[in-house]
Protein backbone atom coordinates (compact mmCIF):
# COMPACT_ATOMS: atom_id res chain seq x y z
CA UNK A 1 0.00 0.00 0.00
CA UNK A 2 1.16 3.30 -1.22
CA UNK A 3 -0.32 6.40 0.05
CA UNK A 4 0.42 9.46 -1.26
CA UNK A 5 0.82 12.40 1.41
CA UNK A 6 0.07 15.97 0.03
CA UNK A 7 1.44 18.53 3.12
CA UNK A 8 0.76 21.29 2.15
CA UNK A 9 2.38 24.18 2.16
CA UNK A 10 3.15 23.69 5.69
CA UNK A 11 1.89 21.48 8.29
CA UNK A 12 -0.98 23.37 9.15
CA UNK A 13 -2.43 22.61 5.20
CA UNK A 14 -2.56 18.75 5.94
CA UNK A 15 -6.04 17.00 6.56
CA UNK A 16 -6.80 14.55 9.42
CA UNK A 17 -6.74 11.46 6.88
CA UNK A 18 -3.27 12.54 6.02
CA UNK A 19 -2.09 11.99 9.70
CA UNK A 20 -4.00 9.19 10.37
CA UNK A 21 -2.00 7.33 6.92
CA UNK A 22 1.44 8.79 8.14
CA UNK A 23 0.67 7.11 11.29
CA UNK A 24 -0.12 3.62 10.11
CA UNK A 25 2.53 3.52 7.70
CA UNK A 26 6.01 1.76 7.82
CA UNK A 27 8.10 3.88 5.58
CA UNK A 28 8.28 7.50 4.78
CA UNK A 29 9.74 8.40 1.49
CA UNK A 30 10.17 12.09 0.97
CA UNK A 31 12.09 14.96 0.02
CA UNK A 32 14.25 15.71 2.84
CA UNK A 33 12.88 19.55 3.37
CA UNK A 34 9.35 17.69 3.43
CA UNK A 35 9.87 14.99 5.72
CA UNK A 36 11.91 17.72 8.25
CA UNK A 37 8.05 19.20 8.55
CA UNK A 38 6.37 15.90 9.53
CA UNK A 39 9.32 14.84 11.77
CA UNK A 40 7.40 14.31 15.20
CA UNK A 41 5.00 12.35 13.35
CA UNK A 42 7.22 9.84 11.85
CA UNK A 43 9.87 9.43 14.44
CA UNK A 44 9.18 5.48 14.93
CA UNK A 45 9.27 4.82 11.11
CA UNK A 46 11.77 3.56 8.50
CA UNK A 47 12.42 7.15 6.43
CA UNK A 48 14.27 7.70 3.47
CA UNK A 49 15.47 10.75 2.38
CA UNK A 50 15.89 12.10 -0.90
CA UNK A 51 17.17 15.18 -2.36
CA UNK A 52 15.54 17.54 -4.80
CA UNK A 53 15.09 16.04 -8.82
CA UNK A 54 14.71 12.41 -7.38
CA UNK A 55 11.49 12.30 -7.72
CA UNK A 56 11.38 9.79 -9.84
CA UNK A 57 13.46 7.88 -7.11
CA UNK A 58 11.63 8.51 -4.84
CA UNK A 59 8.35 7.14 -6.42
CA UNK A 60 10.48 3.55 -7.16
CA UNK A 61 11.42 3.46 -3.58
CA UNK A 62 7.97 3.35 -2.26
CA UNK A 63 7.11 0.97 -4.83
CA UNK A 64 9.95 -1.16 -4.24
CA UNK A 65 8.78 -0.92 -0.13
CA UNK A 66 5.01 -1.35 -1.02
CA UNK A 67 5.86 -4.67 -2.80
CA UNK A 68 7.74 -6.06 -0.12
CA UNK A 69 4.54 -5.71 2.12
CA UNK A 70 5.29 -3.07 4.11
CA UNK A 71 2.64 0.30 3.60
CA UNK A 72 4.52 3.61 2.61
CA UNK A 73 3.75 7.62 2.92
CA UNK A 74 4.96 8.88 -0.34
CA UNK A 75 5.66 12.73 0.89
CA UNK A 76 4.69 15.79 -1.47
CA UNK A 77 4.15 19.20 -1.11
CA UNK A 78 1.18 21.36 -1.69
CA UNK A 79 -1.09 18.78 -3.16
CA UNK A 80 0.20 15.85 -4.71
CA UNK A 81 -1.82 15.88 -7.94
CA UNK A 82 -1.00 19.17 -8.79
CA UNK A 83 2.83 19.28 -9.95
CA UNK A 84 3.38 17.03 -7.08
CA UNK A 85 4.25 13.37 -6.46
CA UNK A 86 0.97 11.72 -7.66
CA UNK A 87 1.20 11.82 -11.03
CA UNK A 88 5.05 10.80 -11.17
CA UNK A 89 4.14 7.70 -8.74
CA UNK A 90 1.15 6.51 -11.73
CA UNK A 91 3.20 6.77 -14.10
CA UNK A 92 6.05 4.07 -13.09
CA UNK A 93 3.81 2.13 -11.63
CA UNK A 94 1.99 1.56 -15.04
CA UNK A 95 5.34 -0.27 -15.90
CA UNK A 96 4.22 -3.01 -13.35
CA UNK A 97 2.49 -6.71 -13.81
CA UNK A 98 1.81 -6.11 -9.63
CA UNK A 99 -1.38 -4.69 -8.36
CA UNK A 100 -0.03 -2.10 -6.05
CA UNK A 101 -2.54 -0.06 -4.35
CA UNK A 102 -2.08 3.89 -4.09
CA UNK A 103 -4.47 6.28 -1.92
CA UNK A 104 -3.90 9.93 -2.40
CA UNK A 105 -4.31 12.24 -0.07
CA UNK A 106 -4.54 16.01 -1.01
CA UNK A 107 -2.85 18.62 0.59
CA UNK A 108 -3.69 22.76 0.30
CA UNK A 109 -2.08 23.55 -3.15
CA UNK A 110 0.61 26.31 -3.47
CA UNK A 111 -2.20 28.21 -6.09
CA UNK A 112 -4.79 28.03 -2.99
CA UNK A 113 -2.44 29.07 -0.23
CA UNK A 114 -1.76 31.70 -2.21
CA UNK A 115 -4.97 32.80 -3.11
CA UNK A 116 -5.70 33.06 0.77
CA UNK A 117 -2.27 35.27 1.79
CA UNK A 118 -3.35 37.41 -1.80
CA UNK A 119 -7.23 38.07 -0.95
CA UNK A 120 -9.81 36.01 -2.84
CA UNK A 121 -8.13 36.10 -6.70
CA UNK A 122 -9.22 32.84 -8.02
CA UNK A 123 -12.27 31.72 -9.80
CA UNK A 124 -11.98 30.56 -13.04
CA UNK A 125 -8.14 30.14 -13.22
CA UNK A 126 -5.52 27.82 -14.32
CA UNK A 127 -2.22 26.50 -13.04
CA UNK A 128 1.10 26.84 -14.98
CA UNK A 129 4.93 25.55 -14.50
CA UNK A 130 7.26 27.82 -15.74
CA UNK A 131 9.82 25.07 -15.12
CA UNK A 132 10.84 24.00 -18.68
CA UNK A 133 12.67 21.38 -17.49
CA UNK A 134 10.18 18.58 -18.62
CA UNK A 135 8.33 20.66 -20.52
CA UNK A 136 9.24 22.47 -24.01
CA UNK A 137 9.68 26.53 -23.24
CA UNK A 138 7.37 26.97 -26.90
CA UNK A 139 4.70 24.57 -24.95
CA UNK A 140 4.79 26.54 -21.59
CA UNK A 141 4.38 29.87 -23.80
CA UNK A 142 1.49 28.52 -26.05
CA UNK A 143 -0.36 27.63 -22.80
CA UNK A 144 0.21 31.31 -20.87
CA UNK A 145 -0.72 32.73 -23.82
CA UNK A 146 -3.94 30.65 -24.45
CA UNK A 147 -5.00 31.19 -20.70
CA UNK A 148 -4.30 35.03 -21.04
CA UNK A 149 -6.74 35.28 -24.33
CA UNK A 150 -9.03 33.38 -22.16
CA UNK A 151 -8.92 35.74 -19.59
CA UNK A 152 -8.01 33.10 -16.76
CA UNK A 153 -6.34 34.17 -13.66
CA UNK A 154 -3.56 32.16 -13.73
CA UNK A 155 -1.48 30.60 -10.90
CA UNK A 156 2.30 30.28 -12.05
CA UNK A 157 4.81 27.54 -10.25
CA UNK A 158 7.97 27.78 -10.48
CA UNK A 159 8.65 30.68 -11.43
CA UNK A 160 12.32 31.25 -11.87
CA UNK A 161 15.95 29.75 -10.69
CA UNK A 162 19.19 30.52 -10.36
CA UNK A 163 19.95 28.64 -13.58
CA UNK A 164 16.24 28.91 -15.10
CA UNK A 165 15.74 32.69 -16.18
CA UNK A 166 14.05 32.72 -19.47
CA UNK A 167 10.58 31.44 -18.78
CA UNK A 168 10.15 34.02 -16.17
CA UNK A 169 11.34 36.66 -18.54
CA UNK A 170 8.77 35.13 -21.60
CA UNK A 171 6.16 35.28 -18.86
CA UNK A 172 6.63 38.36 -18.56
CA UNK A 173 6.74 39.47 -22.10
CA UNK A 174 3.64 37.48 -22.63
CA UNK A 175 1.54 38.93 -19.68
CA UNK A 176 2.82 42.81 -21.00
CA UNK A 177 1.20 42.12 -24.87
CA UNK A 178 -1.53 40.29 -24.17
CA UNK A 179 -2.51 42.50 -21.07
CA UNK A 180 -1.15 45.34 -20.72
CA UNK A 181 1.27 47.31 -18.31
CA UNK A 182 -1.25 47.35 -15.97
CA UNK A 183 -2.24 43.77 -15.32
CA UNK A 184 -1.80 42.67 -11.42
CA UNK A 185 0.10 40.15 -9.66
CA UNK A 186 0.12 38.50 -6.76
CA UNK A 187 3.58 37.11 -5.43
CA UNK A 188 3.52 34.59 -2.12
CA UNK A 189 6.99 33.97 -1.18
CA UNK A 190 7.08 30.89 0.90
CA UNK A 191 10.73 31.45 2.11
CA UNK A 192 9.30 33.54 5.16
CA UNK A 193 7.71 32.18 7.98
CA UNK A 194 4.65 33.09 7.54
CA UNK A 195 4.69 33.95 3.92
CA UNK A 196 5.20 36.82 2.71
CA UNK A 197 2.88 38.20 0.35
CA UNK A 198 3.12 41.56 -2.46
CA UNK A 199 1.37 42.92 -5.33
CA UNK A 200 2.59 45.23 -8.05
CA UNK A 201 1.59 45.28 -11.72
CA UNK A 202 3.55 43.62 -14.29
CA UNK A 203 5.25 46.54 -15.60
CA UNK A 204 6.95 46.73 -12.16
CA UNK A 205 7.77 42.88 -11.75
CA UNK A 206 11.09 42.19 -11.35
CA UNK A 207 13.64 39.39 -11.37
CA UNK A 208 14.76 39.90 -8.29
CA UNK A 209 11.19 39.85 -6.77
CA UNK A 210 10.60 35.71 -7.27
CA UNK A 211 12.46 33.25 -6.24
CA UNK A 212 11.61 29.73 -6.38
CA UNK A 213 9.75 29.22 -3.77
CA UNK A 214 6.94 31.92 -4.91
CA UNK A 215 3.85 31.30 -6.25
CA UNK A 216 2.56 34.02 -8.32
CA UNK A 217 -1.57 35.44 -9.25
CA UNK A 218 -2.05 36.51 -12.35
CA UNK A 219 -5.00 38.84 -11.93
CA UNK A 220 -7.59 39.00 -14.85
CA UNK A 221 -9.68 41.93 -16.89
CA UNK A 222 -12.05 41.65 -13.50
CA UNK A 223 -9.42 41.26 -10.71
CA UNK A 224 -8.70 44.66 -8.65
CA UNK A 225 -7.44 45.73 -5.51
CA UNK A 226 -9.53 46.31 -2.12
CA UNK A 227 -7.38 48.17 0.26
CA UNK A 228 -4.21 45.32 0.24
CA UNK A 229 -5.73 42.53 -1.02
CA UNK A 230 -6.40 41.11 -4.29
CA UNK A 231 -10.02 40.35 -5.50
CA UNK A 232 -11.71 38.72 -8.53
CA UNK A 233 -15.40 38.84 -8.30
CA UNK A 234 -17.60 36.05 -9.10
CA UNK A 235 -19.28 35.68 -12.37
CA UNK A 236 -22.72 37.61 -11.40
CA UNK A 237 -23.29 41.35 -10.66
CA UNK A 238 -23.69 42.01 -7.18
CA UNK A 239 -25.07 45.17 -7.78
CA UNK A 240 -24.90 47.25 -4.96
CA UNK A 241 -21.25 45.61 -4.44
CA UNK A 242 -19.86 45.69 -8.20
CA UNK A 243 -16.53 47.40 -7.84
CA UNK A 244 -16.13 50.31 -10.46
CA UNK A 245 -12.73 48.72 -11.68
CA UNK A 246 -15.18 45.73 -13.34
CA UNK A 247 -18.16 47.42 -13.87
CA UNK A 248 -17.48 48.44 -17.56
CA UNK A 249 -16.76 44.20 -18.12
CA UNK A 250 -19.97 43.46 -16.57
CA UNK A 251 -21.94 45.74 -18.94
CA UNK A 252 -20.36 45.27 -22.23
CA UNK A 253 -21.26 41.37 -21.69
CA UNK A 254 -24.83 41.43 -19.30
CA UNK A 255 -26.53 44.08 -20.88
Amino acid sequence: MINVIGIGQNRENMTLGAVRAIEESDVIVGYKKYVAQISDLVSDKEIIKKGMGDEIARAQLAIDKSLSGQTVSLISSGDPGVFGMANVLYQIISRYDEDIDVKVYPGVSAANYAADKLGAPLNDYANISLSNILTPLSEIEKKLEFALKANLVIAIYNPISKTRKEPFRRFVKTVLKIKGENALIGIVDSTYEPAKETIVKIKDLTEDMVNMSCTLIVGNDLTYMQEDKLITPRGYVIKSKIHPLSSDHYEKFLN
